[in-house]
């Protein structure tokens, strides 16, 4: 990955640099494989995060409650 500084703006380059990483999904990659994680562990963390967005979905979906 390369990110141009132009006219000495550092900061500018940095930000870039910071959004296509996180766009690429790198930062993401390198926080999952930081640590080892046993693949039943793995399992259960996935599965557990599937099912908060299906109740999410379906909280999402049904009408709220009136309170008058």
């Amino acid at each position: 990955m390369k990110v141009l500084v132009r006219k000495g703006n550092f900061e500018k380059a940095l930000r870039q640099f910071k959004r296509n990483t996180i766009d690429e999904g790198i930062i993401f990659e390198v926080r999952e494989k930081e640590f080892y994680e046993k693949p039943s562990n793995k399992r259960r963390r996935k599965h557990k995060s599937a099912v908060n967005r299906q109740q999410r979905k379906q909280n999402a979906d049904k009408p709220s409650p009136r309170t008058y």
